[in-house]
């Protein structure tokens, strides 16, 4: 889906800043729905403003151009490939940064999805 809108729609910053834009706007009415109270919607000037402003810019909008430039370039199945890669780092920064605890079943789930993935490309070539 994302190489047919890219042929479709070419300009890749515009793109990402529609994705962003549309995600932002769902992401808020499914929030009101779920959620009522003001309280929740108070972002005070401390890390949690910090987070959600990196979270929103940084990590979704210079991902998703990346993954434009690259299915442009380079083809949907090499986006697909580094996945797993993904799944890795971030369990790491959740480690190392956050200090969460590693069980089992996470490290079983992850270890099924990569090889899933890794096969389901393997089939395709």
């Amino acid at each position: 889906m994302q190489t047919v809108t890219v042929k479709k729609y070419p300009a890749p910053i515009t793109l990402t800043s529609l994705t962003c834009l549309s995600g932002t706007l769902l992401s808020a009415i499914m929030a009101a729905v779920l959620d009522h109270k003001a309280s929740s919607w108070r972002l005070s000037w401390d890390m949690s403003l910090v987070a959600v402003l990196y979270s929103g810019i940084v990590i979704f909008g210079l991902a998703f151009y990346l993954q434009v430039l690259v299915g442009r370039t380079k083809g949907a199945v090499f986006i697909t490939a580094f996945r797993p890669l993904g799944i890795v780092i971030t369990t790491l920064m959740a480690l190392l940064i956050l200090g969460d605890v590693l069980f089992l079943g996470s490290v079983v789930g992850a270890i099924l999805i990569v090889v899933g993935l890794s096969l389901t490309l393997w089939g395709k070539d």
